[in-house]
């Protein structure tokens, strides 16, 4: 069975719910100071050690709009059943399911804002799971959006069949 993401929102953050989102986003915050948005120079993912296996960095590849995995958690690929670091979004992510993750993260991109998503998904067919998720823009030295960091909470929920 194809992964199945049901999104619910795809907004622009301003409250989070759950502790790796909310935590990102509060250390982006303080990282980009005065700034629209902090650079990629600015963070230390050493600081995120207690939330770094729910956070994914994306390094933007404009001209073919993709991405590619810098950094991929260690709770990111127990869910996913895939380590994607070094590896590009063209690659992984083949189907029209993830449509709406790649919309979110360009969205983020193109406005220059984070981004909230929360809703829906089924993995692996293993479990439907709750999740929200954070994309945060980071400048590169040129002053163009280079990177993408996000941070993810799944929560599992019932199945269809349990209730």
């Amino acid at each position: 069975m194809e992964p199945r993401f049901d999104r619910s929102v795809l907004e622009a953050a301003t409250e989070l719910h759950h502790t790796a989102p909310a935590k990102l986003f509060e250390y982006w915050n303080q990282k980009r100071g005065d700034r629209q948005r902090p650079t990629w120079d600015d963070l230390e993912l050493m600081d995120l050690w207690e939330i770094a296996r729910y956070v994914v960095v994306k390094d933007v590849i404009h001209a073919n709009r993709d991405f590619r995995f810098r950094y991929w958690g260690s709770a990111m690929t127990d869910i996913a059943g895939v380590d994607g670091t070094g590896k590009l979004t063209s690659e992984l992510y083949t189907t029209d399911a993830f449509a709406h993750v790649l919309e979110a993260f360009w969205q983020a991109i193109d406005e220059g804002t984070p981004i909230r998503v929360a809703g829906n998904a089924t993995i692996n067919d293993k479990e439907h799971l709750a999740y929200e998720a954070i994309h945060l823009p980071l400048n590169a030295t040129d002053g163009t959006i280079g990177h993408l960091i996000s941070g993810y909470s799944f929560v599992p929920t019932c199945r269809p069949a349990d209730i």
